[in-house]
């Protein structure tokens, strides 16, 4: 990981500059540190799933690309690394009747309708198991939608 001194200058910088996300060499530029800092800056899972997050997603065509099957979506390193960030930071609770640990993480707004929310994290919560099953109608039962 980068030196915490230069985080906040790499994320400040990024936000001004987002053009910049894939210039590595321009942006330790800007910021003043090594091309070896942004790329330790860019190396841990945490910051990437933030990278992921401030490109809010991808459009319907970049995303059926990507993923041909949904399942590749769910099965992909994009997905694990921001689930993860998803559950810790809701504590692997549930949002609904608060049961903990808690390990699904829903899409109130689903990534094959709405592509560029898929790794927005104000579109996604953790569920339990049964409140996840509640929600999909998976029981038969009365829907939460």
């Amino acid at each position: 990981m980068a030196r915490k001194s230069f985080t906040p200058l790499i994320e400040t910088t990024l936000n001004t500059f987002p053009d910049l996300k894939d210039n590595y060499k321009k942006l330790a530029q800007k910021v003043g540190c090594c091309e070896r800092t942004i790329r330790r800056y860019f190396g841990s899972s945490i910051i990437k799933v933030k990278k992921l997050i401030l490109i809010k997603g991808f459009s319907k065509e970049e995303f059926n690309k990507l993923f041909p099957h949904i399942q590749d979506f769910y099965n992909s390193l994009y997905w694990a690394k921001c689930r993860i960030f998803i559950l810790k930071r809701d504590d692997f609770t549930c949002l609904i009747c608060g049961k903990r640990p808690s390990n699904h993480v829903h899409h109130w707004n689903d990534p094959l309708y709405y592509p560029e929310l898929c790794f927005d994290p104000e579109n996604l919560n953790v569920l339990c198991s049964e409140c996840h099953d509640l929600y999909h109608n998976r029981n038969n039962t009365i829907n939460l939608r």
